[in-house]
């Protein structure tokens, strides 16, 4: 079965961008990764996520990736916002609220 080895993002500041994810995730991360000009999340051994900076001025288009996390491990994504600056009981955007196992928190 194949599997997913890398995505590739872009971003207004690659290694911010980076940064700011391998914060969230609690995994490391390389300002300058091993091929291209990108900026290297290792979220495991089998899956990076690549920056890639777009030229000044240029549109970023929307996407959207989703992680599939336990309850426990969503509460402790949670306590950031996009950012990557610690919340601490800050609503965030979101159009439906998500419930929690009792002992996630």
């Amino acid at each position: 079965m194949p599997t997913l080895d890398h995505l590739l993002i872009p971003a207004r500041d690659r290694c911010a961008a980076a940064e700011r994810l391998a914060a969230i995730l609690d995994v490391p991360w390389s300002a300058q990764a091993a091929v291209g000009p990108f900026s290297a999340v290792y979220v495991s051994d089998n899956l990076t996520v690549d920056f890639d900076e777009v030229a000044p001025g240029a549109d970023v288009p929307l996407q959207h990736y989703a992680f599939r996390v336990s309850d426990a491990e969503l509460v402790r994504w949670f306590r950031f916002d996009f950012t990557g600056e610690p919340v601490y009981g800050k609503t965030l955007p979101h159009p439906a609220p998500r419930q929690l196992a009792p002992d996630a928190a």
